[in-house]
């Protein structure tokens, strides 16, 4: 670029800052997505599993549909 050495200066934290927001909205928002929706399929299993349960259907076949294990199915 063509300016002033105060001005480049100015232009480079300027580059900067952008760099860290944008860094900052992924980390944030972006993984925070990511993680919601994997807790959000967590929450699904557990719901089939208790539907599960409560049409008396086999521990092994509760264990092999929803990917839940055997602790995690006993402790709902």
């Amino acid at each position: 670029l063509k300016c002033s050495e105060p001005e480049r200066l100015e232009y480079e934290a300027y580059k900067e800052s952008l760099h860290y927001q944008a860094s900052m909205y992924e980390s944030t928002y972006v993984v925070g997505h990511i993680d919601g929706k994997k807790e959000g399929k967590i929450e699904e299993k557990q719901a089939i599993a208790k539907s599960m349960l409560a049409e008396n259907l086999p521990l092994e076949l509760i264990i092999k549909l929803t990917g839940l294990t055997e602790e995690e199915i006993q402790n709902l």
